[in-house]
């Protein structure tokens, strides 16, 4: 028996989809039910490349990936999308597996559990019965939307839902809007067919960017049509949980679209039994769609005009000193509203009337005539500017009526079209104004007496840069003629950038003052400028303004030569003795580091952040092998601190004399010395409110030891040569003048000739730019590595360079203080 003939007769039998295919996707056998997915026969499949049928995607795998020949030999899960004919997309989920088989390998396709393909009701009656209730429900449904006005809008919404989810067979139909910007829901409608009233609720507020595969299809205008949750593919794993959890069984969502805008959705729900949509189904369904899509378009441009309408009278009623007159094209009054609007005599009828005009009309329910609302005079002064307003210009007129005046606005009304609709008059009481403007030019004269009595010279302008006033002192510093008053020049924008002066009447400015005004000056600070004749001018250029408007300005200059003379004087004695305080500084608190000896190259950097500054360094040498060192800060700046640090280490000095008279010329140990220099300023230090941090140092050159006493200083840094390690030496001992006389307790490091000995006081690591970055310690020695081959004051004046570029320009803000030793063998230096 022909092997062939049995497999077939197998497939045949199968009421699932199932395919052999090769490597290649090349069908070499199927049964019926996987050929009618493709409207085929069986005979006709065989020879097909799978990849041909499926445009949109091919058979490969979701758990194994597909080699480059072909299948994997492996099991793997799998999901066709086959569109047929006049229908949306259907996906069918099944398995790849091998196929036994002694010659080429072959893979068996099995679709598990397809949906049925949707067909057409079997009985003619009952189809031709369910397309005319279909055809009457829309019928039902384009009235409703067409009567929802307003006010009753939400209703016929929901009714028309519950005739659509009732004539459509489902337990639920439901509409989402979107949010303008369509990343989330911004509203939703919903129907149940249960005993739940009609409501809206639900899923408003839902971010939309969780659900790209449904997304995308809506924003394409397809519907989804879900029979089943199993046929929802791996991209909608989020709607599938979304949708599962609410116990749903089928779903049909169609786009609400309207001129390429997706509006949101409509969605039709079967919780108790799958359901298949027909391609009638479908036609009718997307025919709704589109009748609520142009519903939400409706209603959106009702809402619109009503908020225009809202605006409009809101405006007219809250006019303050005034009133807004709308009328139409046939000079009619559609709007009267304001707080002057029987101040101006119009009939108060006109209120009420214009109140009462519906919505979408702009014609009130008995209309009066312009000419008829408004006084005779006032009519006979707007009317041509009336009529140009709907030709489409714009004026401002100002008319007086009794005891006051109006400043009038006429500007055209345009509709959504842009389509000139009428006009607007916006009557703004001046009164107050007038009579201010009245009381300015009283204030004027009271002023002009005023500034002729000041003792700077004074120049008036008006806002078109016109001279309007030039007072005596004015004159007498700069000789002028009394024919420029009344002149135009150019003033220059405040403070003093000068405008391009427009071409001045001749002889209008003299050139002795004219410099005022431009920049031929020399300015020499801010508001003040230098004159070809030596004398300084202090200018300030101040606003006249009433009621927030300008009325131009005034200018004041002040001839401050001898006082500038005098500061320039009191400066430079000043500056004089910072500098003599400065060398005092370095002299008294940085002691001069040990010349060329065996064991140590010694370099210092001191910048203060003032001319005189709190940090001090000392170097103490005993003997042709031990070096002391110290480094320390005070609390503060300038010269309280510089003083302090001068007293400090005076201190060191007489407690080093003392305590070697007592051992008998035996250098004192680096402990002992604090305790007594501790003692000494303790009190001293505790009266001033400060405090000393320093580093007290020791180095044995002979024993190849360092000690280090810490106290409350940054730590110091002891670079091996030959490792590059970098150890840090600190302490837990409190700065000198804080408490009761402490133990202080050092700590002993051996070093091999080529280490480096890095002294920092934190104005160096906490030097920090506009940003707010610090320097930072990993910078310093970087910096320090970078440059170990160079002699320690190439080192010391790189960092300090380094420092300086890392500032970008900001001045130091706390003393910047650095010692470094390279140490080396006692007998070989």
């Amino acid at each position: 028996m022909d092997p062939s003939v049995d497999l077939r007769g197998f497939l045949d039998r199968l009421t699932q989809p199932v395919a052999l295919l090769t490597r290649g996707h090349t069908v070499r056998q199927a049964n019926p039910a996987f050929a009618s997915l493709f409207g085929r026969t069986p005979e006709a499949l065989v020879g097909t490349v799978l990849d041909d049928l499926l445009p949109n995607q091919s058979p490969s795998s979701q758990g194994t990936p597909t080699t480059a020949g072909g299948i994997s030999p492996s099991e793997a899960s799998v999901l066709l999308s086959i569109r047929p004919l006049g229908e949306p997309t259907r996906f069918f989920p099944g398995h790849l597996v091998r196929w036994p088989t002694s010659g080429d390998p072959l893979f068996g396709l099995v679709l598990t559990s397809p949906p049925p393909a949707p067909t057409p009701t079997t009985d003619p009656d009952n189809h031709l019965h369910h397309r005319l209730e279909m055809e009457r429900v829309v019928c039902a449904i384009s009235s409703e939307l067409m009567k929802a006005g307003p006010g009753s809008f939400d209703t016929r919404i929901l009714n028309a839902l519950g005739e659509l989810g009732t004539g459509a067979g489902v337990d639920q139909a439901n509409i989402h809007l979107f949010s303008d910007d369509g990343t989330a829901i911004a509203r939703t409608f919903r129907w149940s067919g249960s005993a739940t009233p009609p409501r809206r609720s639900g899923s408003t507020g839902l971010h939309l960017a969780g659900f790209p595969w449904s997304m995308e299809a809506y924003r394409r205008g397809e519907p989804l049509l879900i029979p089943s949750l199993t046929t929802i593919p791996r991209e909608g794993e989020a709607e599938r949980r979304l949708w599962e959890a609410t116990g749903l069984k089928s779903k049909a969502v169609l786009p609400l679209m309207a001129n390429g805008r997706l509006l949101g959705t409509i969605g039709f729900d079967s919780f108790r039994m799958e359901k298949h949509w027909t391609t009638e189904d479908l036609r009718l369904l997307r025919l709704t769609a589109e009748l609520f899509a142009l519903a939400f378009i409706r209603w959106e441009a009702l809402e619109a005009a009503d908020r225009s309408s809202a605006r409009y009278r809101t405006l007219a009623r809250n006019f303050p000193d005034g009133l807004v007159l709308l009328y139409n094209r046939r000079m009619k009054v559609v709007l009267a509203d304001g707080r002057d609007l029987e101040r101006m005599g119009l009939p108060s009828g006109l209120r009420q009337l214009a109140g009462e005009a519906d919505r979408g009309n702009t014609q009130p329910a008995d209309p009066c005539l312009v000419m008829d609302a408004l006084p005779q005079p006032v009519f006979d002064r707007l009317v041509p500017y009336l009529r140009a307003a709907l030709q489409g210009e714009t004026h401002l007129v100002e008319i007086p009526f009794r005891q006051d005046f109006y400043e009038v606005h006429l500007l055209p009304v345009r509709g959504g079209n842009e389509e000139i609709i009428g006009g607007m008059a916006v009557f703004q009481r001046i009164t107050a104004r007038k009579k201010t403007e009245e009381n300015l030019r009283h204030a004027t004269h009271l002023l002009i007496t005023l500034i002729e009595h000041l003792s700077s010279g004074i120049l008036v302008e008006d806002g078109q840069h016109v001279i309007q006033f030039l007072n005596q002192r004015f004159r007498e510093m700069f000789p002028t003629d009394e024919r420029l008053v009344h002149l135009p020049f150019a003033a220059p924008a405040p403070p003093l950038i000068p405008m391009e002066p427009a071409p001045p009447p001749a002889n209008a400015l003299p050139e002795a003052w004219r410099a005022l005004f431009t920049e031929t000056a020399t300015t020499t600070g801010t508001g003040e400028f230098r004159l070809d004749d030596g004398r300084i001018m202090e200018r300030d250029r101040i606003p006249l303004e009433v009621d927030g408007e300008s009325l131009g300005h005034l200018w004041e200059f002040r001839d401050v030569t001898a006082a500038r003379m005098a500061e320039r004087a009191v400066r430079e004695a000043h500056e004089r003795e910072i500098l003599i305080a400065g060398e005092i500084h370095r002299e008294l608190l940085v002691g001069r580091p040990p010349g060329p000896r065996p064991g140590a190259e010694v370099a210092v950097l001191s910048r203060p952040s003032m001319h005189v500054d709190g940090d001090l360094v000392d170097f103490f040498p005993d003997n042709d092998h031990l070096l002391d060192v110290l480094v320390g800060d005070v609390m503060g700046k300038g010269i309280p601190a510089a003083l302090i640090a001068a007293a400090t280490r005076l201190a060191f000095l007489r407690a080093r004399s003392r305590l070697a008279t007592v051992r008998h010329g035996s250098p004192p140990h680096p402990e002992t010395i604090l305790g007594f220099v501790h003692t000494e300023i303790a009190a001293h230090l505790g009266t001033l409110t400060s405090f000393v941090t320093l580093v007290f140092a020791r180095l044995d050159m002979q024993a190849r030891l360092l000690f280090v006493v810490n106290c409350g200083h940054p730590p110091v840094l002891l670079l091996k040569g030959e490792t590059g390690e970098v150890i840090s030496l600190a302490s837990g001992n409190p700065a000198l003048g804080i408490g009761q006389r402490p133990y202080f307790q050092g700590i002993t490091c051996p070093y091999v000739p080529g280490d480096l000995l890095v002294f920092l006081s934190d104005g160096v690591t906490e030097a920090r730019r506009a940003d707010g970055q610090m320097f930072g310690l990993p910078r310093v020695i970087a910096e320090i590595q970078r440059r170990w081959q160079e002699p320690v004051q190439l080192m010391v004046d790189g960092l300090a360079a380094a420092v300086e570029a890392f500032l970008e320009g900001e001045p130091l803000q706390d003393d910047c203080t650095c010692v470094i030793l390279r140490l080396s063998d006692l007998k070989h230096p």
